[in-house]
C-alpha cells in the first residue's frame, strides 16, 4: 500500500476459522511491533463480536420421504425459523463492524 507521505509496505493474513491463533495479523516494516499486536487484537477482537452479532446462518434442509418403501417425489423441506430481532442483529454486527474498521485504521 503506497501512503501519500510515506510510503509502506503491508502484509495482512485475514482470520482463517480453525486457525484464529495464527491468522489475523499485519507485518509491516513501519508498524512497531506494540502497533502490530494492536492490530491483531482488534482483529480478533472485531472477529469475536461479528460472530456474536451475526449469529448462524441455517439453511433449508430437504429430506427425501418414503412411504411402504417407495420414494415419494417431492422432499419434504424443514425451513428453520428466522431468529429473533434479527434486524436488530443484524444493525447492530453492521455498526460494530465499522467502529472497529475505523479502530483498526
Amino acid at each position: 500500500m503506497a501512503g501519500f507521505a510515506k510510503p509502506f509496505l503491508v502484509l495482512e493474513q485475514p482470520v482463517i476459522p480453525g486457525q484464529q491463533l495464527l491468522s489475523g495479523f499485519a507485518v509491516s516494516p513501519a508498524l512497531s511491533a506494540r502497533a502490530m499486536l494492536m492490530h491483531y487484537e482488534r482483529t480478533h477482537l472485531a472477529h469475536g463480536i461479528g460472530a456474536m452479532l451475526d449469529g448462524e446462518v441455517h439453511d433449508p434442509l430437504a429430506v427425501p420421504i418414503t412411504s411402504a418403501g417407495q420414494m415419494q417425489d417431492e422432499p419434504l423441506v424443514c425451513v428453520p425459523p428466522k431468529p429473533l430481532l434479527g434486524w436488530l442483529r443484524r444493525g447492530a454486527a453492521g455498526a460494530v463492524n465499522v467502529a472497529l474498521a475505523a479502530l483498526i485504521l
